[in-house]
């Protein structure tokens, strides 16, 4: 079994090689555009920070599908960088039962998850609150999506969730909806409807899959998590437009990590919800700039250099 997994370890030595390589030659490229670049809009920071996660293993993937092999030997002869190369090679035979193990963790918490919330689901109860439902298929239209369902879990534990993937809506707790003033909660109403506009759970669901076929990559999860912040802060921006209110946002997150640590206002508007706080009152926040040019630039910077790995 060992003599196996060394053998197809060392098959698939030159795609760990290119990850190791290839993530340190682009996080560098990235986080200098943003910084370089000024870019502040959560949206262009979302795409930035996921490009270390897509292009190596997409680049590897176009590389074989053009010339067939990525011409990296076992020895190294082909690569300058002979001792990382020969690291490649040992870890092989480690690296892919991690890499498989990890696969298959990411399917076995998607499915138990999916089992978990449609068993969630058969016990919720649809809202009916005529005024909550008119203010909410209201801030459906302005978000410029079909009102999905509006349910309601009986916990006092304050939490909102778009479900986006089958059939979309929105679940919010009994403790959301006794803990927030209604401008507080039409803002967290909006954030999650964003979510579903954006297909944020099919976003997070491949940065999931390409961080598990990175597993030995030390920079997948940080890259993934700077991501995933930024996509919270998009749906926070579009939910402070939506309504024309963000300090009832600012106020509801503050109340909703309140409720979640028991603790007091001072010390939950602390860390990422500080952040998004801050982000959401932060004009910056809003800025409409184009970095598309930018962006180009950096995936073209960072595929020939990735190319020149093999």
């Amino acid at each position: 079994m060992f003599a196996l997994l060394r053998d197809l370890g060392q098959e698939i030595h030159p795609y760990i090689i290119y990850i190791f390589i290839g993530t340190p030659i682009a996080v560098p490229i990235t986080l200098l555009a943003v910084r370089l670049g000024r870019v502040v809009a959560p949206g262009w920071r979302t795409a930035f920070y996921a490009l270390p996660l897509v292009m190596p293993p997409l680049t590897y993937a176009v590389t074989l599908l053009l010339f067939g092999s990525c011409r990296m030997s076992v020895d190294g002869s082909l690569l300058p960088l002979n001792i990382v190369c020969r690291l490649g090679g040992y870890l092989g035979s480690f690296v892919l039962p991690l890499v498989v193990l990890s696969v298959l963790a990411f399917v076995y918490r998607i499915v138990l998850d999916s089992g978990r919330l449609i068993s969630h689901l058969r016990r919720l109860e649809e809202v009916t609150d005529a005024d909550l439902l008119s203010r909410f298929r209201e801030l459906a239209e302005r978000s410029g999506i079909t009102a999905p369902r509006l349910l309601v879990a009986q916990s006092d534990y304050p939490a909102a969730h778009a479900v986006s993937i089958i059939r979309p809506g929105v679940i919010v707790t009994r403790g959301l909806l006794d803990k927030l003033e209604a401008p507080e909660l039409d803002a967290v109403l909006a954030h999650e409807l964003s979510h579903i506009r954006r297909r944020d759970t099919l976003f997070t669901l491949m940065l999931g899959l390409l961080s598990a076929l990175q597993a030995f990559n030390p920079f997948a999860g940080l890259m993934m998590k700077l991501a995933l912040g930024e996509r919270e802060k998009v749906c926070d921006a579009e939910a402070a437009r939506i309504t024309g209110d963000p300090l009832s946002l600012a106020s509801g997150l503050l109340k909703i990590a309140q409720g979640r640590t028991l603790q007091t206002a001072e010390s939950a508007a602390a860390g990422p919800v500080a952040e998004r706080i801050a982000a959401v009152i932060d004009p910056g926040n809003y800025d409409k700039r184009n970095h598309l040019w930018l962006l180009l630039i950096a995936v073209a910077i960072t595929v020939v250099l990735l190319l020149a790995i093999c």
